[in-house]
């Protein structure tokens, strides 16, 4: 079966659903917003080489089932399901079986996946093995962390989007590094940043395709939004009369100052604004080296200064009816763990009794490839955790093992500046947190993510958009 993931049952039937022109998808009233339909018609279109057209039909007489097929149907089906989804194909229909809008979508990109092209380029068709899947995931929170610099193109972007949607991940973190244009500040971005206007239809894809979009904004160290090494920094580079809202050497926010709350309050609210429904925020809040360093915080410790900070943060979430999720190395005793722990705080793991247990601990481990130790430690304090893996399989391995075997509330899979050349990472991650044990090599993900975003976003036939990279040699001329 050519799936990802693999459902966790499935029995191949013999015959095939074939059509040519249009299917008509028959589903309940009010299972999908009106406004993804566009995306999901998109998505049938792309998948059938542009051949196909989809007629959305809503119907009294289903509950929890979808029917596809070649004309609206009217019979009658309950299709309640222990199950996050079934999916039943005959010669003559498909039926869809789901638990709630989630699992109709997640149907719904098995049956984009299990379509296949057959004929000649002028008399095409198209068909269906007759598959019964049952499936579910293991984890609830599957997640992808995915950044936004300078370079990232709305192209690559939304195809990213596109197979966090097609592997069924439930949440997809964006993380802009200076690329959206506050209206509250403009001057926190660079030049050359995308719109709200931009950004708007790229999470009304990713909604649409059955994904969260967690907003997130670096709350403490990486106030730059630049990575240390480029020695750039979006908001002084653009004004330096900004410089009072930060440590003096930029690379921290300067939680003392008032006006430094109120903007962060601003982009906190504007982005929920940007990215819609939700119930997280990701505060950042990692690797902040010289915290609390200038003369205004130093008047405090730094104990106290994370504290009050973490505390205001998540106040003030709570009136939007979110929870933050925040890096957690600064919150570690170093004496407590191995060397290969990435541990950056001083003593502010003191204060870990004392923080709500609203918030998220999101332990990022890189180096680990068993059990992450710190995130027990922080589950045992009565946080809820979520792990995050990164480049190696050993690693996503390790933190998808964790979540599962300790009753972990997820996993968060990052990407950061490495998506480009490591595109196995998103379909492995995917198949980990969704239950897959028959995995692929890392050439064969990369291929299924080549297969999956030429139909998701297609390219017309323009190189630079076709792909993952707008060049195969970077920077070489021949």
């Amino acid at each position: 079966m050519f799936m990802l993931p693999l459902p966790k049952q499935y029995v191949r039937n013999s015959g095939d659903f074939v059509f040519s022109k249009k299917l008509v998808i028959t589903l309940p009233e009010g299972i999908c917003d009106s406004r993804f339909l566009p995306h999901l018609c998109g998505l049938v279109s792309g998948y059938t080489a542009g051949r196909v057209s989809a007629e959305f039909v809503t119907s009294k007489k289903l509950s929890n089932a979808a029917v596809i097929a070649d004309a609206a149907f009217d019979g009658e089906i309950c299709g309640k399901t222990e199950n996050d989804y079934e999916l039943c194909c005959t010669g003559e229909n498909i039926k869809f079986y789901f638990s709630d809008r989630l699992g109709f979508v997640h149907a719904f990109t098995s049956f984009l996946q299990l379509i296949r092209i057959e004929g000649t380029p002028d008399e095409l068709f198209f068909r269906v093995p007759c598959y019964e899947i049952k499936d579910k995931p293991d984890l609830s929170f599957r997640a992808v962390h995915l950044c936004v610099f300078v370079q990232t193109s709305l192209d690559f972007l939304k195809k990213a989007i596109s197979l966090c949607g097609i592997m069924k991940c439930s949440h997809v973190v964006l993380e802009f590094w200076g690329t959206y244009r506050y209206e509250c500040c403009p001057s926190l971005a660079w030049k050359e940043a995308y719109t709200k206007e931009q950004i708007r239809p790229i999470i009304e894809f990713a909604n649409a395709l059955g994904l969260e979009v967690i907003p997130m904004l670096n709350h403490l160290g990486h106030a730059s939004q630049a990575r240390i090494c480029s020695g750039k920094h979006s908001a002084l580079d653009n004004d330096l009369a900004l410089a009072p809202l930060f440590e003096e050497d930029g690379w921290s926010w300067c939680t003392s100052n008032p006006e430094t709350k109120k903007l962060l309050a601003l982009c906190r609210k504007e982005l929920i604004e940007l990215c819609g429904e939700g119930k997280y925020f990701h505060i950042g809040c990692d690797e902040a080296y010289t915290f609390g360093s200038c003369d205004k915080c130093s008047k405090k410790s730094r104990n106290e200064l994370m504290k009050e900070h973490l505390v205001n943060i998540t106040e003030d979430l709570k009136k939007y009816g979110r929870r933050p999720i925040m890096w957690s190395d600064m919150l570690l005793n170093r004496a407590d763990f191995d060397e290969k722990y990435e541990i950056y705080g001083k003593e502010e793991y003191k204060i870990r009794p004392e923080l709500p247990r609203d918030i998220i601990m999101a332990d990022w481990q890189y180096s680990i490839t068993e059990e992450f130790e710190t995130s027990k430690v922080f589950s045992n304090d009565g946080f809820d955790v979520v792990t995050c893996p990164w480049r190696t399989r050993n690693n996503v391995s390790a933190a998808v093992d964790t979540a599962k075997n300790n009753g972990l509330f997820g996993v968060l899979g990052t990407t950061w500046h490495t998506l480009a050349e490591m595109q196995w990472l998103i379909p492995y991650i995917s198949d980990g947190m969704w239950g897959n044990t028959e995995l692929l090599t890392d050439q064969e993900y990369t291929l299924y993510f080549s297969y999956n975003v030429r139909r998701c976003v297609p390219s017309g036939g323009e190189y630079k958009k076709a792909g993952f990279l707008e060049k195969e040699l970077a920077g070489r001329t021949l």
